[in-house]
């Protein structure tokens, strides 16, 4: 929605045949795109901690997101609904791997304060944050069933860092096409990274999430970062 005219794959992590195919949906999804495009991982994962963190806890992730930012493709990913401090000492193996490249996108309120939501998990790795309530979107039909049509459903509640992270691919998706639009190429990964967090409204209460990401900001900020 933020980005409408975006030309949009999809690369599900599990299917009929295949079962759970989490690691080569997004080596495909990667492997499918160039410099400039963006990824987003929808997903959370348990690894060293208690609750839901970033997908990219899982050491094969991290390398594929890393191999993805460093080739210039941007990955957005959300940090995960466990409520996890990513600075705590139990995650100490994952911070020693150091930094993957990608977004991760904390949960925020959908409002002007900015609070973290209680369930977000959060820490100095967590970069951007996005609505983690209340976001309108297709699917579910809570909101409306056009027809009793399942392409025509939509909902008011899509939540969690699902729904804070695709707000955020949106606005990096709107970056990269004014960039591409003014100078031909796509901003690198780290780039839009540090331009959703240098134009974003600052985060109030709670842990680390970040920001929260002014598009129109962010989109013209663009073309400076890129003449730097």
């Amino acid at each position: 929605g933020l980005s409408p005219a975006a030309v949009t794959y999809t690369y599900p992590e599990w299917s009929v045949e295949d079962g759970g195919r989490r690691d080569d949906a997004i080596a495909n999804a990667i492997a499918d795109s160039a410099p400039g495009d963006v990824v987003l991982l929808e997903m959370q994962t348990i690894n060293f901690g208690s609750g839901y963190g970033p997908a990219e806890l899982d050491p094969v992730i991290f390398n594929l997101v890393k191999v993805g930012t460093q080739s210039g493709v941007v990955v957005v990913g959300a940090a995960g609904n466990g409520n996890q401090d990513l600075d705590h000492a139990v995650y100490a193996t994952y911070q020693g791997w150091g930094d993957s490249g990608a977004i991760l996108v904390g949960a925020g309120t959908a409002d002007a304060a900015h609070d973290k939501l209680w369930f977000s998990s959060y820490g100095s790795r967590v970069d951007v944050q996005g609505w983690g309530e209340f976001v309108f979107s297709t699917g579910y039909g809570d909101f409306a069933l056009l027809g009793g049509d399942d392409k025509q459903s939509y909902t008011n509640t899509f939540s969690g860092t699902s729904s804070a992270s695709a707000m955020v691919a949106g606005v990096a998706t709107l970056v990269q096409s004014r960039s591409v639009a003014l100078n031909g190429v796509g901003l690198a990964p780290s780039m839009v990274r540090q331009l959703l967090k240098d134009t974003g409204a600052p985060q109030g209460a709670g842990g680390k999430i970040g920001p929260a990401p002014d598009a129109g900001a962010a989109v013209a900020a663009s073309f400076t970062h890129h003449c730097r």
